[in-house]
C-alpha cells in the first residue's frame, strides 16, 4: 500500500517523487510542530506561510531591546550637544 502525505498548510497531496519540505531545526520542531505530519509541506511557500515568514520594509523590522537602548542613548547625546 502506498503511503500518502498531505501538506500541513494547504492540504494538497504531496508527490512522493518530488519529496516534501520539512523544518529540520530542533527548536522549530519542538515549539511549532506537535506531530511529524504537522511538519510536511508541498512547497517552500507553504512552509514559510505556516510560520508567517514575510519580508518587511526595513523601517518595520522589530529591533532587539538593546538596540532600542542604543538608539535612545544616541538621541540623548544629540540633544545634549544641541543645548550647548
Amino acid at each position: 500500500m502506498k503511503k500518502v502525505f498531505y501538506c500541513a498548510r494547504c492540504g494538497q497531496e504531496i508527490d512522493p517523487n518530488m519529496g516534501a519540505y520539512v523544518f529540520l531545526d530542533n527548536f522549530l520542531q519542538i515549539k511549532f510542530f506537535e506531530q511529524n505530519k504537522d511538519n510536511r509541506f508541498c512547497s517552500e511557500e507553504c512552509a514559510c506561510e505556516s510560520l508567517f515568514l514575510k519580508q518587511l520594509p526595513f523601517e518595520m523590522v522589530p529591533l532587539d531591546d538593546d538596540e532600542e537602548e542604543e538608539d535612545e542613548e544616541e538621541e540623548d547625546e544629540e540633544t545634549v550637544g544641541d543645548e550647548l
